[in-house]
């Protein structure tokens, strides 16, 4: 199942799709709780990206009850944020304890980790909705310490996640000098690993950023110079960055009307 995650993540979203299709058709009794991450997690942010917002929230709502049903703290945990990313809020209406998301995300190699960093990412997310400056002060305060929780647990994959939400973070309250300088070796590591559809996703106001470090690629001062243009191409080509769940996020990203670039 790792397989079709990264199909999905390099851009091959059809191939993706009907993988986690047939796989959504064996039900829960499959077994293996990253099964059903991505049959349930990855399945219904495809159906998100492809404008299937009935079908993607259908497939949320069942794989909480599955959740639910088999004590999975980590797939609910995913799936309020997956609901969260398409700005239909929480799935499920168990919410974490802040306590417990802090001492979570300390955690070295482990499902409470896990499970505490999607808390916390989400948790986060819901505060950049919000159009006050402290909540998107408060965003990019949390992001940050997420990037240092995860970071010293030496665990790359999950510090490149939280690295974009921090850029993210930044970008929305204005802070669009210190997000380019963020999201540079971001996007660097996703270049490397052709990673598209991570940087896609990561939120409405990542583009832009990549947008306007694309046109001072011939500048000396641009950080973004070991990106191949061919990936950039790939990334800022793609039709469904204004589609699908990008469209859902833009709706909902207004910034504030103090924000400006620091």
């Amino acid at each position: 199942m790792p397989t079709n995650c990264g199909t999905r993540e390099r851009g091959e979203l059809d191939v993706a799709e009907q993988l986690l299709d047939e796989s959504h058709r064996l039900g829960a009794e499959c077994g293996l709780v990253d099964l059903l991450l991505a049959s349930y997690g990855t399945g219904s942010r495809i159906k998100a990206i492809r404008g299937k917002f009935s079908e993607a929230k259908e497939r949320l709502a069942e794989g909480v009850r599955t959740g639910v049903r088999l004590s999975l703290p980590r797939l609910i945990a995913r799936l309020n944020n997956e609901g969260i990313r398409m700005g239909a809020g929480r799935i499920s209406e168990i919410l974490p304890a802040p306590t417990r998301i802090m001492a979570g995300c300390r955690q070295a190699r482990n499902i409470i980790a896990v499970t505490a960093e999607l808390d916390e990412d989400s948790e986060i997310r819901l505060l950049l909705a919000e159009t006050n400056r402290t909540h998107f002060d408060e965003a990019c305060n949390r992001a940050a310490g997420l990037v240092q929780a995860v970071s010293s647990a030496d665990r790359p994959r999950a510090a490149l996640e939280a690295t974009l939400l921090h850029t993210q973070c930044l970008a929305r309250g204005g802070r669009t000098n210190e997000a380019m300088e963020v999201l540079a070796p971001a996007a660097e590591a996703c270049a490397r690993h052709n990673l598209v559809r991570l940087l896609i996703d990561a939120g409405p106001d990542i583009l832009p950023i990549l947008t306007a470090a694309r046109s001072a690629r011939g500048m000396k001062t641009s950080s973004f110079t070991d990106i191949s243009e061919d990936f950039l191409t790939q990334v800022l080509a793609d039709p469904t960055h204004m589609s699908g769940i990008t469209q859902v996020q833009r709706a909902a990203a207004q910034p504030p009307e103090d924000s400006t670039a620091r």
